[in-house]
């Protein structure tokens, strides 16, 4: 049986695999300059309002604070 701590510890390891898979899906997409990405909705709203190569520089960006956010969690 595991104790309550152990099962905290497992899913702050998943949480944290969940943020790095979508902090590299982001900084992937950012640096190909994949379309379906950039075409996706939730993309495409601030896609639209920026020229692209400064869209892809903040999500770029963006990928790496999460990966950064996710090696933090996992490691404290």
């Amino acid at each position: 049986m595991t104790t309550d701590s152990e099962t905290l510890q497992n899913l702050t390891r998943l949480l944290s695999a969940l943020f790095a898979a979508g902090g590299a899906l982001c900084l992937y997409a950012a640096l190909r300059g994949s379309s379906w990405f950039f075409r996706s909705p939730n993309v495409r709203w601030l896609a639209d309002r920026l020229p692209l190569p400064l869209a892809r520089a903040l999500y770029a960006l963006l990928g790496l604070a999460i990966i950064a956010m996710a090696a933090t969690l996992a490691f404290s």
